[in-house]
């Protein structure tokens, strides 16, 4: 299959998502088809006369991947960078690329790439892609959004509000929260702009760098609640085994999810019988001094219906 891998894009996690395009593009190279990474806001210059030859370059792209930095990046500075100065989020080629290939693989991280926008241009312009429709997006992407959805699936989830730059210099008091807290932007991911604030003093100064970086942003804050973290991914229906998150200090923010001795990967394995299932995953770190290294975790669920069947 001819694949574009669609990833950078105009986006504080235009770094993580280059990284990970990268893996995926080399990952479906390997297993023969045509892939090609392509950044969305960049696009290609210069391209080959005949475009459909972009699949077969060497290189497949992949030079515009690069490390992830401890800092997300400016956007101010790249949108200068950018050699045709349009204030377009498709670069250059990208919806022929896109319209050229069988499928184009959403590789993008945060804003256009997941709060549906990305999913409806394409939807009109005909493209396939991966990933969830415009409308799954739009919902999951915006917090306030999915926590309203949480509350009227009573689905347990803790009580919250938003800041807009109108309502941003209202006492806590007037708002009906208090010390500890956590804000949060309202549509950003990688734990950008993620703030756990035990003072008023710190909680002012979150609310004011968070709108001093994007005054248009929505700003949710909820009370913080202590305790331990965990991830499980869901793969067709599917759980894997629940993976621990221990950072190595302070919080799981950014700069603990994707840069030194703060990295691990995991390999897991389970088997399943009629009324319950058992899961393991062994976790390695990939660098030294990571408090996660060389640990066994195991997940054990049961089906209650099962059980009681046993017993009739």
């Amino acid at each position: 299959m001819k694949i574009i891998v669609l990833a950078g894009g105009l986006s504080p996690e235009r770094d993580v998502s280059l990284t990970s395009g990268a893996g995926i593009c080399k990952t479906l190279l390997e297993n023969g088809h045509q892939a090609y990474l392509l950044d969305l806001y960049f696009g290609l210059e210069n391209a080959p006369a005949n475009l459909e030859d972009v699949f077969t370059l060497p290189g497949a792209g992949l030079e515009i991947a690069k490390n992830i930095s401890t800092k997300e990046p400016d956007l101010e500075a790249l949108k200068k960078s950018r050699p045709d100065q349009s204030d377009c989020m498709f670069g250059p080629n990208v919806i022929e690329l896109c319209r050229m290939a069988d499928i184009t693989f959403v590789a993008l991280h945060g804003s256009v790439g997941e709060n549906g926008k990305l999913q409806a241009a394409f939807d009109l312009l005909g493209i396939k892609y991966t990933g969830c429709n415009s409308f799954g997006c739009a919902l999951s992407m915006n917090k306030l959004v999915t926590k309203q959805i949480y509350k009227m699936s009573g689905v347990p989830t803790p009580r919250g509000t938003h800041l807009t730059k109108e309502t941003k210099d209202l006492p806590l008091s007037e708002l009906g929260y208090y010390l500890p807290l956590v804000v949060k932007p309202c549509e950003n991911g990688s734990s950008i702009g993620v703030y756990i604030c035990h003072t008023e003093e710190e909680y002012n100064n979150a609310v004011r760098e968070s709108f001093e970086k994007n005054p248009d942003e929505e700003l949710v804050i909820e009370p913080y609640i202590k305790g331990r973290e965990f991830a499980s991914a869901v793969i067709a229906g599917k759980a894997l085994p629940l993976v621990e998150i221990i950072p190595k200090d302070g919080v799981f923010n950014y700069e603990n999810k994707y840069q030194g001795n703060r990295q691990y990967f995991s390999v897991g394995a389970g088997f399943r019988m009629s009324v319950f299932q058992l899961d393991a995953a062994y976790l390695i770190s990939t660098v030294q001094s990571n408090p996660l290294d060389q640990t066994l975790r195991f997940s054990l669920s049961f089906d209650m219906d099962g059980i009681k069947n046993l017993f009739r």
